[in-house]
């Protein structure tokens, strides 16, 4: 009914496929590149986020003292027990992601 249809069919399907292999040759040849680590993930950062990650769980832990001794906060303790916790998991997991690269450097 409508002829120009078939063309742009057509044409989309050269398109799309023109596409798949173009990225099929990139993917080849980005075997010899060197994996780039971006800033954020760097030993550096990563070591400054484990040493505030550390005064967060101290933060945490003298809060839970805290509430422990007053009566008033004792229903508030959930709140330095999630600081501890969530900057215990991320102290581990960065640690772990350190520990991996250094493997992986050392020992290829």
């Amino acid at each position: 009914m409508y002829p120009y249809a078939v063309k742009t069919d057509t044409l989309l399907f050269f398109v799309i496929s023109y596409c798949v292999q173009f990225m099929v040759k990139l993917d080849h040849q980005s075997v010899s590149r060197k994996t780039i680590i971006p800033w954020y993930d760097s030993e550096a950062v990563c070591l400054v986020i484990i040493i505030l990650m550390f005064f967060v769980f101290i933060f945490g832990y003298i809060g839970l003292t805290l509430t422990r001794e007053t009566f008033v906060y004792q229903g508030h303790s959930w709140i330095p027990i999630l600081l501890m916790a969530a900057s215990g998991i991320i102290i581990l997991s960065i640690t772990i992601r350190l520990i991996r690269r250094y493997i992986a450097r050392r020992f290829p």
